[in-house]
């Protein structure tokens, strides 16, 4: 009953202020005014602050994995992309497709705020990574010698070196400043995410392994396993077995790996609770399971050689090496490049 009384002083206190006769309520009901106002407003401002909290754009599961493997990398409209047929970058939206560096033999698309990243060159002056200005087009060499694979997360760049070479993994800052090491662990694909960096560890027989970003705890998570395609979402690691082609799940803690998919897999990417994987066949489109392996659906229906994943969207490379983009929600095609 209380409550209500208040509700209805509130409700008075409102309807005089508005009249401007704020001045006529009693020192009891302006008090209980101003802080009831203050408790609305502060209601308010917490609605408004997690709203903007919510909005913000989490780190999608194995985005890692994406960019390491990519050669399309997006940003709002436009999209980046290695054309397969000359190995150069291209800039592609919708009105048009031009060149972005003369580089060659370029891969590993990473665009990370107003730089594009990627790897590029086969002279040995030349290899390395490379990051290019989005507006200006101004591009320069961050590392030399033979890269694998990078990803960017949190402001540092964590590549490996070729497997002929060592496959240390090291890290740098985007700007290419404080190279250090991470791990002397032969590496080859990996996967960044909330800390940890997830690989194939060869010199442990490909064990599926972790290392903290920061170089330390080291230890293996499953011994029994070749993987390849690693991506992480929640507390489970998901990748294609090497020796069955199989899609796979582990702990990211540790622990027995489990069959998900009992079908050769060669393409694999983790998006908002779903694995899209394409299948080891001649015609084989792009399918996706949810995390338990059900719920199988189709969503390209011809050759596909590679695809990836972004802002709701998948773009693929299909078998005659045209770039082509679905939208998710509604099944729409078109041709990019």
């Amino acid at each position: 009953m209380s409550v209500v009384n208040n509700i209805i002083k509130l409700i008075k206190a409102w309807l005089l202020s508005i009249k401007g006769n704020i001045k006529k309520l009693n020192r009891k009901d302006a008090i209980l005014f101003w802080s009831m106002a203050l408790g609305f407003f502060a209601l308010l401002f917490s609605i408004v602050i997690i709203i903007i909290i919510v909005s913000i754009p989490k780190k999608e599961a194995g985005t890692g994995n994406l960019i390491a493997n990519g050669k399309v990398s997006v940003q709002k409209s436009t999209a980046w992309v290695v054309n397969p047929l000359d190995e150069k970058i291209y800039k592609v939206t919708e009105e048009s497709s031009t060149p972005v560096t003369e580089l060659d033999h370029c891969r590993n698309l990473a665009v990370d705020g107003k730089y594009l990243y990627f790897i590029a060159g086969l002279e040995v002056k030349k290899k390395g990574i490379y990051r290019c200005n989005t507006k200006t087009g101004n591009t320069e060499q961050l590392s030399t010698g033979a890269v694998n694979l990078f990803v960017i997360d949190s402001g540092w760049i964590y590549f490996n070196a070729p497997k002929d070479e060592g496959g240390s993994l090291y890290k740098m800052k985007t700007d290419g400043s404080k190279r250090q090491l991470v791990t002397k662990s032969e590496t080859v694909d990996f996967a960044v995410y909330n800390g940890w960096i997830y690989f194939a560890n060869l010199s442990k027989n490909g064990a599926l392994s972790k290392v903290s970003t920061s170089g330390e705890d080291e230890k293996i998570l499953v011994k029994d396993t070749q993987p390849s395609q690693i991506s992480v979402y929640k507390d489970r690691v998901y990748y294609i077995d090497k020796n069955s082609g199989y899609i796979m799940n582990a702990k990211s803690n540790g622990g027995e790996a489990y069959l998900l998919l009992p079908v050769q897999c060669t393409e694999l990417n983790v998006y908002k609770g779903r694995l899209y994987y394409s299948e080891k066949t001649s015609d084989s489109g792009v399918y996706s399971i949810n995390t338990k392996g059900k719920d199988k659906a189709q969503h390209i229906q011809e050759q596909v050689k590679s695809f990836y994943i972004f802002e709701k969207k998948i773009y693929y490379f299909n078998g005659t090496d045209r770039l082509k983009e679905l939208t998710l929600k509604n099944g729409e095609v078109a041709e990019l490049l």
